[in-house]
């Protein structure tokens, strides 16, 4: 029976080494694979048969804390704005609760002593250690990407992992459970991971549990000082001159300031969190919701859709969702197992544990006070098995606390329902891949039927807190759809304004002005510090010819030095035809100045400066164009339509001509280089370079695929003569 719990131990701390599996964010992965292992081990404690197959379980403090923390998760509820991220959010913190009573089983039925948690964990970061570089070495060699995150999706998760072993292979070393050299080889390994990823908080933990263990004895302290500062200089040494000049990396040493942006935008998450604790004291905003409530506290930080996900403080986040009493709860959940470790301080066992114990809570006190270790299951599985241990070594005569199996099946039960949120939660972080992608480049491109199987209700926002349903609606024609999906997706979180800027947008188009300025007005109020909420709200104020607001949108935006911004504002101001004066000149020559070689702000000035004479000069180049186009003097033709996009460089019909010249020319590396340039760069066209690539393709190579998506893009923009090549090549 050992063998089987040892066997489920290392299937529950195999979850931290799994990858994504195409997920965006591996840890939707971890935690659906986490559920099924122990839906497994419930329903194994439930049938296997032998009377020594027990299930003990222990009442404490610790334990009663994080069942009043679920019981506030539950209670706040009521007053989230999400409710599917509470349930998210709440699944997995059930999840923990049950991994946690597993590993107190596990302890108890393994009899496990201070050699087999010392060892177990030393071996473990060993093998992360081994990992981390053999990740290093494979994606730098193979694709040429210095890839510091290892195990984890995030560097800071794996400094803080690495660090949370740290104390526990020192002291196995120093109790001679881990052999010296595998010691040495790891500490090494361990110290080079922490310098290269140069985290300040790592560094900070680092720094204190060497200087505990050279002082924590009066004994052989020159010893041990001696040894660490070998160690350090050896790690350092390989850093500085072998591991960094091979991998061509930033020398990331030589930034660590203890005060920078990331620090002071932390200190304003506290300040919220703290805040919001304090005007939510009963039930909070309700679990897993600071990703959509903190995004109205920081509205003039947030830059596009960068949200403020976490508090960056495990406490002051369970403060801010579930009130002062959640934040108690958290709290006291990880203080009590102090106390227990006090009082086991003359335990004969447990003794040699105490001094890497007591490193192991600084780790995670440390790491929880300054970024969200709760929400990693990498960190949550060995800081729970460190938790177990201490509760098994508190209450090591268990006789009369064996659970019962027929309680048991309240488990498998509750951990199944688990099981299908972890997957639903997973299977739309792998669809939501494509439809991130699609938003990031602005091309809706990805077929109806694949955006219509991704759920955009449970979860309902995407990994960057975007309502799912916002992003769909872009696929959509049909008003009513799209009218439907944006309404519902303000519900889903109405403080990013990404649905409200669309709605914006779709109420010009329909000529309904005043929805649109309100729309535009609320997104770009909300979250002025955002490209599409800036250009929006200038599209309406252009339509109205309200040059005061649109002087006033680009001075608050103008710290963002977006060229877009700035484009979207001189165009409107020549849409409007305002009067020449050397105040507006200089403006223009401002934006000049700003994007030297963007070649669009020396046409607006032009267009400024000369009016319809400059208009007048691009028609006549264009019709020039046409005509010899049309007398089948191509070369000539392409030559007069580059010349055109140079007077105009917003007008994407010169490129996409000249392109088309160099086409019937056979000169296919001109115009494919030509029709990229339009594809890439105009978003609004009529979809003629997407045909005439797609044409020329099939011509040139044969293939199907890439043309018949590019003829889709084309049909979809309205160009007809795409149809005809969809019936001929993709049916």
């Amino acid at each position: 029976m050992k063998k089987i719990e040892q066997a489920f131990l290392l299937l529950i701390f195999i979850a931290g080494f799994l990858p994504a599996f195409s997920a965006i964010d591996k840890m939707t992965f971890q935690w659906l694979y986490l559920s099924i292992v122990l839906v497994v081990y419930f329903l194994y404690k439930i049938f296997y048969k032998p009377r020594n197959n027990v299930f003990p379980f222990v009442f404490n403090y610790s334990i009663l804390s994080f069942l009043v923390l679920l019981f506030l998760s539950i209670l706040s509820i009521s007053n989230a704005l999400n409710l599917s991220e509470s349930l998210i959010e709440l699944s997995r913190l059930l999840l923990l609760f049950s991994i946690l009573l597993v590993f107190v089983s596990i302890s108890f039925n393994l009899n496990i002593n201070s050699n087999f948690i010392l060892k177990f964990f030393s071996f473990l970061l060993l093998l992360e250690c081994l990992y981390f570089f053999g990740n290093l070495y494979y994606f730098f060699s193979q694709h040429g990407i210095v890839d510091f995150k290892g195990l984890s999706s995030n560097v800071n998760i794996q400094s803080f992992s690495i660090l949370l072993k740290f104390p526990l292979l020192i002291y196995a070393f120093r109790q001679k459970y881990f052999p010296i050299l595998l010691y040495y080889l790891t500490s090494i390994l361990s110290i080079i991971i922490l310098l290269l990823i140069s985290s300040r908080a790592a560094l900070f933990g680092l720094f204190f549990i060497l200087i505990f263990y050279v002082f924590s004895s009066k004994k052989r302290i020159l010893y041990r000082f001696l040894n660490t500062l070998s160690l350090v200089l050896i790690s350092f040494i390989t850093s500085i001159f072998f591991i960094l000049p091979n991998v061509s990396s930033t020398l990331k040493l030589s930034s660590l300031s203890l005060i920078n942006s990331s620090t002071l935008d932390r200190l304003s998450y506290y300040r919220e969190a703290f805040s919001t604790m304090l005007n939510y004291p009963l039930f909070g905003i309700g679990i897993g919701n600071w990703k959509i409530f903190g995004i109205g506290t920081h509205q003039n930080s947030i830059t596009s859709y960068t949200t403020p996900y976490h508090v960056h403080n495990d406490f002051l986040q369970f403060g801010a969702e579930l009130g002062i009493l959640g934040f108690c709860s958290f709290f006291i959940f990880l203080f009590s197992p102090l106390i227990y470790m006090y009082r086991l301080r003359f335990n004969n066992e447990f003794k040699f544990l105490l001094p890497s114990f007591l490193l192991v809570f600084f780790v995670y006190f440390l790491d929880s006070s300054l970024n969200f270790p709760i929400s990693r299951p990498l960190i949550q599985i060995q800081f729970l098995f460190i938790l177990a241990s201490i509760f098994y070594f508190y209450h090591k005569d268990l006789k009369s606390f064996i659970f019962n199996k027929s309680y048991l099946f309240l488990f498998p039960v509750i951990l199944v329902l688990i099981s299908i949120s972890s997957f639903k939660v997973y299977d739309s972080y792998v669809k939501q891949d494509s439809l991130l992608n699609d938003f990031n480049k602005q091309k809706f491109v990805t077929s109806l039927d694949y955006i219509e199987s991704i759920d955009d209700d449970y979860p309902n926002i995407t990994a960057t807190a975007l309502p799912i349903k916002a992003i769909k609606a872009n696929y959509y024609t049909n008003d009513s759809v799209v009218s439907r999906l944006l309404d519902l997706s303000i519900k889903d979180n109405p403080y990013i304004k990404y649905p409200q800027a669309l709605k914006s947008i779709r109420f010009k188009d329909q000529g309904l002005l005043d929805s649109s300025l309100y729309f535009a007005r609320d997104a770009f109020n909300a979250i002025p510090n955002n490209e599409l909420h800036a250009i929006a709200y200038l599209s309406i104020l252009t339509t109205l010819k309200d040059t005061i607001a649109m002087d006033s949108v680009l001075n608050i935006t103008k710290s963002l030095n977006s060229s877009n911004i700035w484009s979207a504002y001189l165009s409107d101001l020549l849409l409007i035809d305002i009067s020449f004066s050397e105040d507006k000149l200089s403006v223009f020559n401002q934006a000049i100045d700003l994007f030297p070689g963007d070649s669009r702000f020396e046409f607006y000035k032009k267009n400024f400066v000369m009016g319809d004479l400059l208009i007048n000069e691009t028609g006549k180049v264009y019709l020039q164009a046409t005509s010899e186009f049309e007398q089948k003097k191509f070369l000539k033709s392409a030559q007069t339509y580059l010349a055109g996009s140079k007077l105009d460089p917003t007008d994407p019909s010169f490129l996409e001509n000249a392109a088309h010249s160099y086409y019937l020319l056979k000169d296919k590396a001109k115009a494919l280089k030509l029709f990229d340039s339009v594809i890439n760069h105009y978003p609004n066209t009529t979809g003629k370079a997407h045909y005439l690539k797609g044409l020329m393709l099939v011509e040139t190579y044969g293939e199907i695929q890439e043309p018949c998506r590019l003829f889709n893009i084309a049909l979809k923009r309205g160009n007809t003569d795409a149809q005809k090549a969809i019936e001929l090549f993709c049916n």
